[in-house]
């Protein structure tokens, strides 16, 4: 049994030594060198405004693989240094006015930046003055903006201000709103020019409206007071306007500055409030009413039949002003003692 067994270890040997070579691994094949295929700026196009301003540029660099190189070495140039300059390390400068190319070079790759340089030298407003005569009116204002030899700029950024908001507001186009009354500048820049605009926000009156338009009295020396709302185109309230008062007829109503009016005698009148060139009205009526009947006397005794004696009647209104001519009615309770005529 033990021979069996090493004739099979011995059977085995032989079978695994066939006399071959052993294969070798394969060999990696080594990659190509990157070559910088294509370059990308961070900006294709820079504008300037002023001499002196700066603006950094960075380039990416891909081999053709499309794989970023970090590390490449990259040259700058300007195709115009007398307009801008370029740092070594991708740093723009503005130097006069005109265009440049700014190129970034990476081998047989590169990438270019379109620079102009614009630097304003004045600055034009469409207005020189503005007046708004109503409250949330607006005028749009536009700027002119030019270079030394006085060709326009377009497209030049500007800047607006005002100094008082609470009179008037501009908007970042150039916009300008009335707030309230008083005046205000508003300012527009752009580099070193710049421009104003004097703005004034008076309101005027188009429409007076007063808190009455019939007033009705029933005795004299009665008072009523009216007020009057003045508004502007816009219909905004305008505060503290000047208003004047004036009567049709003194003898009949009176009107005080404040548009305290009196009832002075039975009869009609129009009390008028004007401000600026707006008015309104309010008519007047005083028709005193009787409140109180005085009589000359109040007991009568007669000795003798058909003695007589004559009785007045004094009418008075409820603030106890006589009422002259007022009509009065007179009556007896008993004909057979005592008669009464219609005068009294």
């Amino acid at each position: 049994m033990r021979y069996i067994r090493l004739s099979a270890v011995l059977l085995l040997l032989a079978c695994g030594d066939g006399g071959t070579t052993p294969t070798s691994p394969p060999t990696t094949p080594t990659p190509p060198t990157p070559v910088a295929t294509s370059i990308t700026l961070s900006a294709t196009t820079l504008s300037f405004s002023s001499l002196g301003e700066t603006s950094q540029l960075t380039a990416t660099v891909k081999d053709q693989n499309g794989a970023t190189m970090s590390g490449a070495s990259v040259s700058w140039s300007s195709s115009s240094a007398s307009v801008a300059t370029v740092s070594s390390t991708g740093l723009v400068t503005s130097v006069a006015d005109g265009t440049a190319t700014i190129t970034a070079t990476s081998g047989s790759a590169n990438g270019t930046a379109a620079v102009t340089v614009a630097v304003p030298a004045s600055l034009e407003l469409s207005d020189t003055l503005l007046t708004f005569s109503a409250l949330a009116d607006t005028t749009q204002l536009t700027a002119t903006v030019k270079n030394a030899a006085g060709s326009t700029i377009s497209g030049a950024t500007v800047t607006w201000a005002t100094s008082d908001d609470a009179v008037a507001t501009v908007s970042s186009a150039g916009l300008v709103t009335s707030v309230a009354n008083g005046s205000a500048t508003v300012t527009a820049t752009s580099g070193e020019a710049s421009d104003t605009v004097a703005v004034t926000v008076l309101q005027t009156a188009p429409s007076v409206e007063l808190s009455d338009t019939l007033l009705t009295f029933p005795s004299l020396g009665d008072t009523a007071t009216l007020t009057a709302t003045i508004k502007d185109d816009n219909g905004n309230e305008i505060n503290s306007a000047a208003v004047t008062w004036t009567t049709s007829a003194e003898g009949v109503a009176t009107v005080s500055d404040a548009g305290l009016v009196t009832a002075v005698a039975d009869g009609t009148a129009t009390i008028t409030a004007t401000s600026g060139s707006a008015s309104a009205t309010a008519s007047v009526t005083v028709a005193q009413a009787a409140a109180s009947i005085e009589l000359s006397d109040t007991v009568l005794s007669f000795a003798s039949l058909a003695d007589t004696t004559q009785l007045t009647a004094t009418v008075k209104d409820a603030n106890d002003s006589t009422m002259s001519g007022a009509t009065v009615s007179w009556a007896t309770s008993d004909t057979t003692i005592a008669t009464v005529s219609s005068a009294g």
